[in-house]
């Protein structure tokens, strides 16, 4: 499929190995679900900004993230916690399920949580645990926090430093630097004598669309208005309709 689109995006992805974009052949842990979040969010943004020229569409774009890369460090500059916000709200959200959890110590590193007549086995020394959340998400499941407060042990060295603070304001540090004025560019003579053809394809009919097709869950399911033939009320129809019609009572 990706062949038939330009056959040079197939050869870049095989020279450059399954393991740069394969999850199935990646070398290190990764998420089980990949997301396009970021570009959800900067196409609802550029929706109506996509009549621009290219230049400015580039620029609105460069503006637009500036700002997003700019609100998100000041937010993790003056956080207050050792981990991001959303990683914090996660173990909050863990450490309220644990209050309910019996815990067995079987040696040192490892432990026997008890959810009711569930059974779960911690090990802190691996950070693992069978219920898989504590090796898959990085952070302490409810089990590891359940075993962590009986050892009265704090939970920083238990989460990855991906989600650290301190590493959050390392993915912001950069910054974006503003377009030049075009007066000032070096452009090379080659780029200058390359023309740059539509793409192919015929334009559907019709006014193009700025919304994307959104999916039934994401809309929810929509329950239609009953509405009285009888009295024009809502919520009932005529067979169970106990208002006196306007013209009965005349």
């Amino acid at each position: 499929m990706v062949e038939k689109i330009d056959k040079r995006i197939k050869d870049y992805l095989l020279n450059i190995g399954y393991n740069k974009w394969s999850r199935v052949h990646a070398e290190v842990n990764r998420t089980w679900m990949m997301t396009s979040n970021i570009a959800e969010s900067v196409n609802s943004r550029t929706r109506h900004a996509k009549v621009l020229t290219v230049l400015q569409l580039l620029e609105f774009m460069r503006q637009l993230v500036q700002k997003w890369n700019n609100n998100n460090r000041s937010k993790a500059t003056f956080s207050g916690f050792h981990l991001g916000k959303k990683y914090e709200n996660i173990l909050r959200r863990n450490k309220t399920a644990s209050e309910k959890l019996k815990v067995v110590e079987t040696n040192k590193y490892v432990y026997t949580v008890l959810d009711g007549i569930t059974q779960f086995t911690v090990c802190l020394h691996q950070r693992t645990c069978t219920c898989g959340r504590f090796q898959l998400d990085e952070l302490p499941c409810p089990h590891a926090l359940a075993v962590l407060t009986i050892k009265h042990t704090g939970y920083e060295k238990y989460c990855s430093a991906y989600y650290t603070r301190k590493t959050l304001l390392l993915t912001y540090q950069f910054q974006m630097d503003p377009l030049p004025n075009e007066s000032t560019w070096n452009t090379p003579t080659h780029v200058l004598q390359d023309i740059v053809l539509p793409p192919h394809g015929k334009r559907p009919p019709g006014r193009p669309k700025n919304k994307r097709h959104t999916q039934l869950r994401e809309d929810g399911f929509k329950k239609a208005k009953i509405t009285c033939s009888n009295c024009g009320q809502h919520d009932h129809n005529r067979k169970t309709c106990k208002n006196v019609r306007p013209y009965d009572q005349e």
